[in-house]
């Protein structure tokens, strides 16, 4: 049996929490940064279909209870995709603050 199916079987036997997403709504960044906050309750593997989805299964740790590792990843999920858009809309400004703070450092010596 290989890893997949095991996955897969895991999933039956409600071991195993498998998510799809969809690639063209959230990009492989996001979903890397909100998966990596799990990796203390829960191993973690992620793969891709033809159907453009990225595969995310989750199997937990120890004793970690896996019911309600759904709804706290889609909102790490949703956390991750803001925060890359917030960064790259004001990416601009941040690089203007940044440069005249180390300009003005310079004039000061």
């Amino acid at each position: 049996m290989n890893y997949l199916e095991l996955l897969e079987k895991n999933i039956l036997e409600k071991k195993t929490l498998k998510i799809e997403l969809n690639s063209t709504i959230y990009t492989k960044s996001t979903i890397l940064k909100s998966t990596y906050k799990f990796t203390d309750k829960v191993y973690i593997y992620i793969t891709s279909n033809e159907e453009n989805q990225f595969i995310i299964y989750f199997t937990p740790k120890d004793t970690f209870l896996i019911d309600s590792l759904s709804g706290e990843f889609m909102n790490e999920l949703l956390d991750q995709e803001l925060r890359s858009t917030i960064n790259k809309e004001t990416s601009k400004i941040r690089d203007i603050i940044v440069t005249r703070a180390l300009l003005s450092g310079q004039n000061n010596e």
